[in-house]
């Protein structure tokens, strides 16, 4: 099965993606088995905001809150508390893409931009 979803960050918006896992909410099943494909439609880097990626966090699916903000691009404001990223953190990955370039996650990694 596949879905396709559009998100767009406005260059020099506020607005952010918070730390989440795509299986969280989506309901594609058996999670493990999906991937995400993000395709660059322009050019994404550290300085633009682009997506940052925390290895090793895609072994279990982790707990999420809803908070939403206006900030927050995501549409429940989905975030997952810091106590359960921080053993990640250290081996955080920018993702950083030329226009036309794409990357491909597992549906559970937890990732930002």
């Amino acid at each position: 099965c596949w879905s396709t979803d559009l998100n767009v960050k406005v260059a020099g918006s506020p607005g952010l993606y918070t730390w989440h896992q795509d299986s969280t909410y989506a309901g594609l099943e058996p999670a493990e088995k999906v991937l995400t494909a993000w395709v660059a439609l322009s050019d994404s880097t550290v300085e633009s905001g682009c997506l940052k990626f925390l290895p090793g966090s895609h072994h279990s699916q982790l707990p999420h809150e809803e908070i939403p903000t206006q900030k927050n691009l995501l549409s429940l404001g989905q975030v997952i508390p810091k106590e359960y990223i921080e053993p990640y953190m250290d081996g955080c990955e920018s993702g950083e893409l030329n226009a036309g370039e794409f990357s491909l996650h597992s549906f559970r990694c937890v990732h930002s931009s």
